[in-house]
């Protein structure tokens, strides 16, 4: 595991330096990946896709050269490094592109020689048996002659070699698949009216498909996370998998966490009930260690958490917390691991790399080797409730919705702050900016949510009356 972490990080540090300087307030790129969209600035539309590929790694610490760019969710438009994003009709501020990881390869070679030029791809000239001078082309020289599959020759890469070298070079690709013993996070405490809320809708859907939720809340000093509240991102689910939407409002989620005290401290997957030994699929591991590769900046420890909840035979809902192990994370950020469609519990590896399992070699690997358990505690939150309708569900939120709310707040306890302190109803408050500011409103009330010793103003009481109907 240290040698996988410590790899990536110099990978890393050699990319970045080598990559061009991003002005960071010129232009966003979305990036559709398994684990949702990313917005990553780039300089500009002249940017060059391998640039891209550096700025995402910078951001997210997925390696650039195991990453895959293209311009449609097929995949089939792809994004050659040396081309532009305006080539590739991404030249747009906000475009979307579409980004594969594990099908890439850590040391791109060079796709031609000075002495080659003029021959598209060609990695070697060779004399035919009729003596016509005849190309290869490099990708299937790369299959026959590199060192490994996707790889370039040895020569390719520099003239002389000692054992040793190569050795070392051939480590990088190699993994000892290890169970991490112990998670990073101590415990995760899941806020009960949250819960109840999640598990409800997946209780209305039949627990027929996969429902997917962020956790906001804190971490805490000794190492656990304490969550307060789940925001559902829009999202596509099915039985086995799912998708996660272009999310417009990601950024207000973002800055409501932010006005709140909270951050976004885990995951939440649900998920129909599986066979005995089933936790996670391959393509929710995957997503595990994206999630905790970007809240630790790399492969470094932190308590970021995962939840699966399921029902019993019983019909009860159980819910179970992980982390993957930082070798999981090391593999994803190289691109080592993907989903496998032929067995949902078990990660493929990438050819280019060997996973070493239990002594023998291993074209795929057992989800379970990458996770770690992680205690699970509840508690009633003093400051927030899950009472509000949710976003991105078959009903709509409405107005009536916060006239309900506001309706029962004044009539129960007279405080309106009680019916605010709900993470749902305050993004839904942040719809409407014209009325509700993001400068002034929203900052006064979230402040008064957080410290309930601080009055709201009269002012503020009246405008959400005014908007929800009701007589002040």
């Amino acid at each position: 595991t240290n040698r996988g972490a410590s790899t990536h990080r110099s990978r890393r540090a050699r990319a970045s330096t080598a990559s061009t300087a991003i002005n960071r307030a010129t232009m966003i790129l979305r990036v559709r990946t398994k684990a949702g969209t990313w917005r990553i600035e780039v300089a500009g539309p002249q940017t060059r896709v391998a640039d891209a590929k550096v700025a995402i790694e910078k951001d997210k610490s997925v390696q650039a050269g195991a990453q895959i760019l293209s311009a449609d969710p097929a995949g089939e438009k792809i994004c050659a490094d040396g081309a532009t994003l305006a080539d590739c009709g991404l030249g747009q501020n906000g475009a979307m592109c579409y980004l594969t990881v594990g099908d890439a390869v850590a040391l791109p070679p060079p796709r031609a020689s000075a002495q080659h030029e003029g021959v598209k791809g060609a990695g070697r000239v060779k004399i035919g048996a009729d003596g016509n001078i005849v190309s290869t082309e490099y990708d299937d020289y790369c299959s026959n002659k590199g060192f490994r599959p996707g790889q370039a020759a040895l020569g390719d890469i520099k003239k002389s070699w000692t054992l040793t070298d190569f050795l070392l070079m051939d480590d990088e690709y190699n993994f000892k698949i290890k169970r991490q013993e112990k998670a990073h996070c101590a415990a995760v405490s899941l806020d009960t009216d949250a819960c109840v809320a999640f598990q409800g809708y997946c209780q209305q859907l039949g627990w027929r498909q996969q429902r997917v939720g962020f956790l906001y809340g804190t971490f805490e000093e000794d190492g656990s996370a304490r969550v307060e509240a789940i925001y559902e991102p829009p999202q596509e689910g099915r039985d086995r998998g799912f998708e996660l939407l272009e999310d417009e409002r990601a950024e207000q989620v973002e800055a409501l966490a932010a006005l709140l005290g909270l951050r976004r401290v885990g995951w939440i997957v649900a998920c129909p009930p599986r066979e005995d030994g089933f936790v996670l699929s391959g393509d929710e591991v995957v997503a595990a260690a994206l999630e905790q590769l970007e809240a630790a900046q790399g492969v470094e420890e932190t308590p970021f958490v995962t939840v699966r909840v399921t029902v019993n035979e019983a019909g009860e809902a159980n819910f179970e917390a992980y982390q993957v192990s930082l070798q999981c994370m090391s593999m994803v950020a190289e691109g080592a691991l993907a989903g496998d469609p032929e067995d949902l519990a078990s990660c493929v590896v990438h050819e280019t790399f060997t996973a070493i399992v239990e002594g023998k070699g291993a074209k795929a690997v057992n989800t379970n080797f990458f996770l770690c358990n992680v205690p699970v505690k509840q508690h009633a939150s003093a400051l927030y409730r899950a009472r509000f309708p949710k976003e991105h569900r078959m009903i709509p939120q409405t107005r009536d919705d916060l006239k309900d709310g506001l309706s029962k707040a004044r009539s129960s306890t007279g405080n309106l702050v009680d019916a605010l302190g709900d993470f749902g109803l305050l993004l839904f408050l942040m719809s409407f900016p014209q009325i509700f500011d993001h400068a002034g409103f929203m900052p006064a009330v979230c402040a008064c949510v957080v410290d309930r010793t601080l009055p709201l103003d009269e002012g503020y009481g009246l405008i959400l009356y005014s908007f929800s109907g009701l007589d002040f």
